[in-house]
């Protein structure tokens, strides 16, 4: 029979008094200890389990009968009430066994090693305890015997793996020695790789001097097309709109990387283009400030002027148009007659040169495929 936790488990030949009975095991105080404050006491093991539950929950800890707080320093062994209690008269523990023996309840452990019930009960605890142990042991053996069995059945799926990876082994080194050749083979090829490498890289190298001197050629060539002749770009619509007889040149930007990359007075420039053979060099210009887009015309010093003070005081015909995906969208026009037209010399800032404004909310209508699209026309 086990001792509880807390307080003396007793068959007592009186009735308990209440003020020596733990009011949390409900059991005669064992070790009491005595609160200061309230005069409350408990069994030492019942205060110290109470104790450790308020520690555990973050809790203050309380008298369980009055819940004042309780300070640890003012609790105190209670020599007492634990001299009544030990002074108490009880029956063996045993006494349902047949044990007559009765006592002060300080002398009841002393018999229970004695007590012929207790041995009895002891040895018949061991009676079935070595039963059970034997009946483990035979449990056990049968165990060893299966595992052995297990074992047996192990060792011969190893010798049949052992067979397996023998195999195994004379397969990879074929394997080995087949990879052995490939690489050879791969070096011989490398090493072949390696001077067709050289001999492309050679012809490469010929084949981009020979492509500087093509481009070369080609500025050349342009150039001298700039100054001989009339720059003739094809429409982007239809020859309903206009004809390529009068169109001079034709130049296309991006609104949107105009806007997105303006500082002011910076203008995106077009390449430069003749009216005819022998006359003006000109040049489109276009950039973006206070909310409107301006196209600009600037006047160079071009190969064929013989006055440029001259040339500089004349004024000529021309319309500069936008077509959009239903046709011309607008159009800016100059006359001999009008002096605001006058091309202007491009020695001097560059908003200097002829400057036609475009309303940033009219962009959007003037714009084909990302792009607006200027016509310049001789008239």
């Amino acid at each position: 029979m086990a001792e509880v936790v807390g307080g003396y488990d007793f068959e007592f030949i009186e009735d308990l008094p209440e003020d020596l009975t733990c009011i949390l095991c409900h059991y005669a105080l064992k070790n009491p200890v005595q609160i200061e404050v309230c005069g409350h006491t408990f069994c030492e093991d019942c205060f110290n389990q109470s104790k450790d539950h308020a520690a555990t929950n973050s809790t203050d800890f309380c008298c369980p009968l009055d819940r004042q707080l309780i300070d640890i320093t003012r609790v105190f062994s209670n020599k007492a009430d634990e001299r009544k209690i030990l002074n108490l008269k009880v029956k063996c523990r045993y006494f349902v066994d047949k044990c007559d023996w009765i006592g002060e309840l300080r002398d009841a452990a002393e018999h229970e090693t004695k007590c012929l019930k207790n041995k009895s009960i002891r040895e018949k605890t061991f009676q079935i305890d070595m039963i059970q142990l034997l009946n483990q042991m035979t449990e056990i053996e049968c165990k060893l015997q299966i595992n052995e069995k297990k074992v047996k059945a192990n060792e011969q799926k190893l010798v049949e793996k052992d067979q397996q990876i023998e195999n195994q082994c004379k397969i990879a080194d074929e394997q080995n020695k087949a990879i052995k050749d490939l690489k050879e083979e791969m070096n011989n090829q490398s090493k072949l790789l390696n001077e067709k490498n050289k001999q492309i890289i050679d012809q490469n190298r010929q084949m981009k001097d020979l492509k500087v001197q093509v481009e070369n050629q080609n500025k050349k060539i342009i150039n001298l097309q700039l100054y001989q002749s009339v720059m003739i770009i094809p429409d982007i619509e239809n020859g309903s709109h206009f004809t390529a007889v009068n169109t001079a040149f034709q130049w296309k930007f991006n609104p949107q990387e105009v806007r997105a990359s303006y500082v002011r007075h910076n203008i995106l420039l077009s390449p430069p283009f003749y009216n005819a053979m022998n006359s003006f060099c000109l040049q489109l210009g276009v950039n973006f400030a206070d909310n409107n887009y301006r196209i600009y015309l600037f006047r160079y010093r071009g190969k064929y002027d013989a006055d440029i003070d001259m040339i500089t005081t004349q004024s000529f015909d021309f319309n500069i148009k936008i077509f959009g995906k239903k046709g011309k969208q607008k159009e800016f026009y100059s006359s001999k007659n009008d002096d605001d037209f006058s091309i202007i010399p491009r020695f001097r800032e560059r908003n200097d040169g002829l400057c036609v404004p475009i309303n940033n909310g009219e962009i959007a209508s003037l714009t084909v495929d990302g792009f607006v699209h200027l016509h310049f026309f001789f008239t």
